[in-house]
């Protein structure tokens, strides 16, 4: 990874230009566009008719060469309507395209090249001529669709090893819902493990939800509701969420079965988080070297930098050295981009946490 030496002013600008080219040219193009959107290259996203609605938190990225477009083309003046819920993404290349009705519920995702229409446009004969049939097009909330791996994945440390691991950190996840979602076109060409672990299920396709952990499932407090409208694989011992006793703790909780974060006001917490203070010891140590070094050092895996095994064995006991290098870093390795300098550190803090990676083991 190459270090970025541009200013954060620029960066400062660039996003205000963004955001002020999509509040100047997209949204008097809406007929209502909520807040807190977020517009990736803003320039790229066509949008054409009226009647078009999207909601809030909605995230919509286009490429040069994969314009968004999001359009209506009723029969008449003042036909047609396109309305978009809340939290939706929108990759680069959809297209949505409506002569009638198109209406897309709240969390769903589409992927690159998605096509969304409620007509054919033309008739079957004679191509020059409007088709005047269409049905509106309604998509409900929770539809995951297009993505060439899966839909969900839900995995632990056991399977994902490409990533510097926290020794103090649960390698599994506990008590997942999956509740209603719409699933489909997910899998078409999954990728790497991924695509060897499929291999061994006699597969090519990748499934609309992946399991993968290391601990009982059953342990893990997870269910899952309806699960035979999708192709899923490791969910076996999940529980049902629909069963009496699922919905019988939902009832008392407060819950509604089979919610969804439609009644939710905000996942913010009441009160910000404390900031956590670095004592200069051991225990600040390893609090450092896993919140700071642990990114580019995993500790037998290459990322962007070498593993920590590969350092120890270079610099043995000579905790010293790390400590002065990290300070004032330089190209070591042609493999391997320069190190940032650590020397906001203080040199007690920088030969601490030199110790303790020299003394890591796994």
């Amino acid at each position: 990874m190459q270090k970025d030496y541009r200013p954060y002013w620029i960066k400062k600008t660039y996003l205000r230009f963004r955001s002020g080219y999509a509040e100047y040219f997209l949204r008097p193009r809406f007929k209502s566009l909520g807040q807190f959107g977020t517009f990736m290259r803003p320039w790229h996203i066509k949008i054409n008719g009226e009647g078009i609605s999207l909601g809030d938190c909605a995230t919509i990225v286009a490429e040069p060469d994969r314009h968004v477009s999001i359009g209506v083309w009723g029969v008449s003046e003042g036909d047609g309507e396109i309305t978009i819920g809340h939290y939706v993404m929108i990759s680069p290349g959809v297209r949505i395209s409506a002569a009638n009705k198109i209406s897309i519920g709240d969390s769903c995702m589409f992927a690159n090249g998605a096509y969304i229409t409620d007509s054919d446009w033309h008739g079957v004969y004679d191509r020059m001529s409007r088709d005047q049939a269409s049905k509106p097009v309604i998509i409900e909330d929770n539809v995951i669709t297009g993505n060439n791996n899966a839909g969900i994945i839900i995995t632990s440390q056991d399977f994902v090893t490409e990533i510097a691991t926290d020794t103090g950190s649960d390698p599994n996840p506990d008590k997942v819902q999956i509740r209603d979602n719409v699933m489909f076109a997910n899998g078409a060409s999954p990728e790497g493990e991924m695509k060897l672990l499929m291999l061994t299920q006699f597969s090519t396709t990748g499934p609309d939800i992946l399991v993968y952990q290391g601990a009982t499932d059953a342990e893990r407090g997870s269910c899952i509701s309806r699960r035979g409208a999708y192709r899923t694989h490791g969910v076996e011992e999940w529980a049902d969420c629909d069963s009496p006793t699922i919905r019988a703790n939902d009832a008392i909780a407060g819950r509604e079965p089979n919610d969804s974060t439609r009644g939710l006001t905000t996942k913010m917490l009441p009160e910000p988080a404390a900031p956590r203070v670095i004592t200069v010891d051991a225990a600040g140590a390893e609090l450092l070297y896993q919140g700071i070094c642990a990114g580019c050092h995993a500790y037998n895996v290459r990322l962007i930098g070498p593993p920590t095994l590969a350092i120890q064995a270079q610099y043995g006991d000579d905790a010293r050295s790390i400590a002065a290098y990290i300070a004032n870093p330089n190209k070591k390795r042609p493999d391997f981009p320069t190190m940032p300098p650590q020397d906001h550190l203080s040199e007690p803090m920088r030969q601490l946490v030199a110790e303790y990676m020299l003394a890591l083991t796994y």
